[in-house]
C-alpha cells in the first residue's frame, strides 16, 4: 500500500497532510494526465459534519490503500494503486473534482 501525502487541507480526512481514511478512491477512468484524475474520497471540511473528526484523526497514517480506476496509469494493477508513494493535490479544493492524483503516470 502506498504512502499517501495530501495537500487538500480543506478535506475533513486530512490531518497534517496524512489521510485518516484507511482507503481512498481515485477516479479518472479515461485520464491521460494527472489533471484528469481526482480523489473521490475528498470531503470538504466546511460542508461536512465535524463532531467526530477528532475521534478518527488519530488514525491518520501515511499508509493508505488506494482504489484507482485510472486505467491508463502505470501504477494501476487491477484497480489498486501499486505506487510506493502518491500525492493528492488539492490545496483550496472545495469539491472532489478540484483534487488530482499528482503521481499519475500514463502507460
Amino acid at each position: 500500500m502506498p504512502d499517501l501525502k495530501c495537500t487538500a487541507k480543506n478535506c475533513i480526512n486530512n490531518y497534517d497532510s496524512l489521510c485518516a481514511l484507511t482507503h481512498i478512491k481515485v477516479e479518472g477512468m479515461h485520464a491521460s494526465s494527472e489533471s484528469e484524475t481526482c480523489c473521490f474520497s475528498f470531503s470538504d471540511h466546511s460542508s461536512s459534519f465535524t463532531n467526530s473528526v477528532s475521534d478518527f484523526t488519530a488514525y491518520a497514517a501515511p499508509e493508505t490503500t488506494v482504489n484507482c480506476d485510472a486505467h491508463k496509469c502505470v501504477y494501476n494493477d487491477s484497480n489498486i494503486c501499486k505506487a510506493e508513494s502518491i500525492c493528492v493535490h488539492g490545496d483550496g479544493a472545495q469539491e472532489c473534482h478540484e483534487t488530482e492524483c499528482a503521481s499519475f503516470k500514463e502507460k
